[in-house]
């Protein structure tokens, strides 16, 4: 084989490469078939009039196509690293933020439902102060896959911080309440979500939740703010409570 039909050869197996590279980066075909096209064309064109230079131009064409496919592997990743918690793999605030402006405009275009459920977490911190972070992550973890099988793929779940998480549902029939899926969660986190500690310890976790139906125009920041002030209601609601059964628990005592 002649040093000419190499450079040939090595050009052609270099296009391919790159056409695998873009492929896997999932770009759009058409943005893929102008990078091969022009490629396909640089090489075509070479072995027409072979020469130093027409070789280069074909590398050349070949290089940025590589370097497309890598600049758009960066670029994705750059965005998932913007919009997902690295803890739980959920989204983070960004993301819903992002996401749920975006299933809220959808429901109310195609007279959906759409609800909006802030949660919080109770009994958190003593695994995080007794164990440290690292557990405190493992138990995050663990919240993050109870949400994900407790709720349909189609929802959308996030951790926006701490011990925080908001999920965002659509229903297709307009007078849904949510009540079922609140109730749902609820019940999973009254005895169900129970953390194994490294310490042999069972740590278990409760949480606190409100849930809103997204009002007509009403942005996402908006309903997620109004959730977590049915959340916080609650949390006082149940601690007042709490404080009113010891105190009359000391009292039959002192009795």
């Amino acid at each position: 084989m002649s040093d000419l039909s190499k450079k040939f050869e090595s050009l052609e197996k270099s296009r391919i490469e790159a056409q695998r590279m873009l492929q896997s980066t999932g770009m759009e075909e058409e943005q893929i078939e102008f990078y091969i096209s022009a490629c396909t064309s640089a090489i075509e064109l070479a072995r027409q009039n072979p020469s130093e230079l027409s070789l280069k131009v074909a590398s050349n064409f070949i290089e940025a196509a590589q370097d497309a496919a890598v600049l758009k592997f960066q670029a994705d990743k750059n965005e998932e690293l913007a919009t997902i918690d690295q803890v739980t793999g959920l989204l983070n605030r960004t993301g819903i933020m992002d996401f749920a402006d975006a299933r809220i405009s959808y429901a109310q275009r195609n007279e959906h439902s759409c609800a909006i459920i802030f949660m919080d977490l109770n009994k958190f911190k003593p695994i995080n102060d007794t164990l440290g972070h690292k557990e405190g992550d493992n138990a995050l973890r663990l919240v993050a896959d109870k949400l994900k099988e407790t709720f349909r793929k189609s929802d959308l779940i996030s951790r926006i911080g701490g011990d925080e998480f908001v999920i965002v549902m659509m229903n297709d029939n307009p007078n849904h309440n949510f009540d079922d899926e609140l109730a749902k969660l609820e019940n999973l986190f009254d005895g169900g979500v129970i953390f194994q500690g490294s310490d042999g310890d069972k740590y278990p976790i409760g949480a606190a939740a409100g849930k809103v139906i997204v009002n007509e125009g009403e942005t996402a920041e908006s309903a997620i703010e109004r959730a977590d002030a049915i959340m916080y209601e609650k949390k006082v609601i149940a601690h007042r409570k709490l404080e009113e059964q010891q105190s009359a628990e000391h009292n039959l005592y002192l009795d």
